[in-house]
């Protein structure tokens, strides 16, 4: 089966880069695998996130000339203003127009048809939104794939699609199928848009024999600098957690727009000597063996492949009550969960992780025993019965 991803590109920072170069690799075992990007600025890796070298890496030729460039920015600035306000919120004319770029989906649709794809797989809300666009211009069968949550997606003011509802409520049943990550977006999609949809989790990007020891006085958080990964409000409770605890200290790997803010924050509490900030790494399981927490402060989350390699590596994770974080652990005495966002609870449950060794080596090992249910296979089966019934 010949099968495409449709998206930016797999080559830069973020779990859904993360996830699609795994998905892919797994299932280019069984077919032929190519990730459409429309993005060539990225320079190819592979080793990045291990992608397999079977998987065909190809770009879309459409020419960005001047006049394009143009209504690219006055669409954005359109896209913006009804993200600010809703002016066009009854106009689906106008969220078409602010949406899509025409020639852009025509070249996309174009190299679909020439490469006679069997299905392709629009990632995330954007890809999504512009297969179901050309859907009745290609000859495959189209899935989305959902990376975010429901709410955040479609309900959140301040959001692309908030006040798109005409548009995504037209676009999304013109998909084959649409695949989720949580049982709980699952049974929003069906109430809202009534298509087919089925929840698949994101799969553990590695299988480790080594686990943890659990022994070292650190703190682990990692993700892009951004304000959904509310690194701001871990540091506030590291604050909090420092005048009562004196050797513990906090390692934070990643990159992104708010590094130099956080940096500040850090500067500004004098906790320069508590935590410190790693440039982004392709061999995080060194940092898991060498850490005895990780701490996810995520606003918001899809399912962050982050805590699935944290709970490979038999480590813990305190995070807010995020529905991610409910649909990944369930019962499980594996985590603890914090009052969305409180910053004093959370720095609370820092405490007891760190001052008590048995309490955190037994969530550490119910978190490796949970780490089976999104193993590699059973994601993959999930992925290859859908393709098989579509």
């Amino acid at each position: 089966m010949k099968i495409c991803f449709l998206t930016s590109t797999p080559f830069s920072l973020g779990g859904e880069q993360r996830v699609t170069s795994v998905i892919a690799s797994l299932l280019s075992k069984n077919h032929e695998i190519t990730i459409l990007c429309t993005n060539s600025k990225e320079k190819i890796n592979y080793n990045l996130y291990n992608l397999d070298n079977n998987v065909k890496i190809i770009f879309t030729n459409y020419k960005n000339d001047i006049l394009a460039k143009i209504k690219r920015k006055v669409k954005r600035e359109l896209n913006n203003l009804n993200i600010k306000t809703g002016i066009f919120s009854n106009n689906l004319k106008m969220q078409r127009f602010i949406t899509y770029n025409k020639q852009l989906n025509e070249n996309i649709a174009e190299i679909i048809n020439k490469e006679e794809f069997d299905i392709v797989i629009g990632v995330a809300k954007t890809f999504s939104m512009i297969l179901a666009e050309i859907s009745n211009k290609i000859n495959a069968k189209t899935i989305g794939w959902q990376h975010n949550t429901f709410d955040i997606y479609f309900k959140t003011k301040g959001k692309d699609l908030y006040y798109k509802q005409k548009l995504v409520k037209e676009m999304l049943p013109k998909l084959d199928y649409y695949i989720v990550l949580t049982k709980y977006d699952e049974e929003k999609i069906k109430q809202e848009y009534g298509i087919k949809v089925l929840t698949i989790h994101n799969p553990v990007s590695f299988i480790s024999e080594e686990t943890s020891k659990l022994t070292n006085k650190q703190f682990l958080a990692a993700g892009r600098f951004t304000y959904t990964k509310g690194f701001d409000m871990l540091i506030e409770s590291f604050k909090i957690f420092s005048k009562f605890n004196k050797d513990w200290k906090l390692v934070i790997v990643g990159e992104g727009k708010e590094k130099k803010q956080l940096q500040n924050q850090i500067k500004n509490y004098n906790l320069q000597d508590r935590i410190r900030i790693d440039s982004f790494t392709d061999d995080i399981k060194k940092y898991f063996l060498n850490s005895s927490t990780l701490l996810l402060s995520s606003r918001w989350e899809g399912m962050p492949m982050i805590v699935l390699e944290s709970i490979e590596m038999g480590v813990p994770v305190i995070a807010y009550n995020i529905i991610a974080m409910q649909e990944i652990f369930e019962d499980a005495q594996a985590k603890i969960l914090v009052s969305q966002y409180d910053i004093n609870e959370y720095a609370n449950a820092m405490l007891k992780v760190a001052n008590d060794d048995e309490y955190r080596k037994k969530l550490g090992k119910n978190a490796k025993e949970r780490s089976r249910l999104f193993s590699k296979e059973l994601i993959l089966k999930q992925w290859e019965d859908l393709l098989k019934s579509i």
